[in-house]
């Protein structure tokens, strides 16, 4: 049977760091297997890598206490995770992320603030309960765009849309309110429906 090893409230300062395997996981810290024993050790701040079981670390002792400082070799290499306890922010003139297969974010809320921003890729798909989007100006370009909202509000001061060769809009109610003027050009232009169309206005002018 193996027991926590009990040390001297001061560490010897010529031992230095000491090097052991994480056997047991707790919320604020781990349970190491050391050449002194089994040591309970703290996270420290500085150890941005999440220890696993089976993981070899390093530990360093402050009086009675040991801190787990580092992750030396992850038993896992497959899965390693970044975990800071509170609020993180990186500070740097540019960043850039390198991911080969996958790049994924999960969170409760994502604020990005940028005077300009530009996207580019080869296949995009949004899936969103609710998206607010506010620009000052707005360009979107794309070969195929198929969006589909069970209640969509777009507020424009202006816009300009042009399809090179069709637009095709499926709905089953579809209002569209003009405070000022509305004006449809093209060479040729067809109304159907199958029960009525309705034309009203204090003034109506045709041909």
């Amino acid at each position: 049977m193996t027991n926590v090893h009990e040390l001297p409230s001061v560490w010897p300062a010529g031992n230095g760091m000491i090097l052991g395997e994480v056997v047991l996981l707790s919320e604020t810290g781990a349970r190491v297997r050391t050449d002194q024993g089994l040591l309970a050790a703290e996270l420290a701040a500085s150890c941005l890598l999440q220890p696993g079981v089976g993981d070899r670390v390093a530990l360093l002792a402050d009086g009675p206490l040991f801190y787990l400082t580092a992750v030396l070799v992850a038993h896992d290499k497959n899965s390693q995770r970044l975990q800071v306890p509170g609020a993180l922010v990186v500070a740097a003139a540019s960043m850039r992320f390198d991911s080969t297969e996958s790049f994924a974010v999960e969170t409760r809320s994502l604020a990005l603030k940028a005077a300009a921003a530009e996207f580019q890729f080869g296949l995009f798909k949004q899936l969103a309960l609710k998206m607010t989007v506010v620009a000052e100006k707005l360009d979107v370009t794309a070969e195929k765009i198929h969006r589909s909202a069970k209640q969509e509000f777009t507020l424009f001061h202006q816009q300009f849309e042009r399809i090179l060769d069709s637009k095709n809009t499926q709905a089953d109610r579809w209002f569209q309110r003009v405070h000022k003027q509305w004006v449809a050009r093209s060479e040729r232009t067809t109304i159907t429906a199958k029960k009525e169309v309705k034309i009203d206005g204090e003034r109506i002018d045709l041909g």
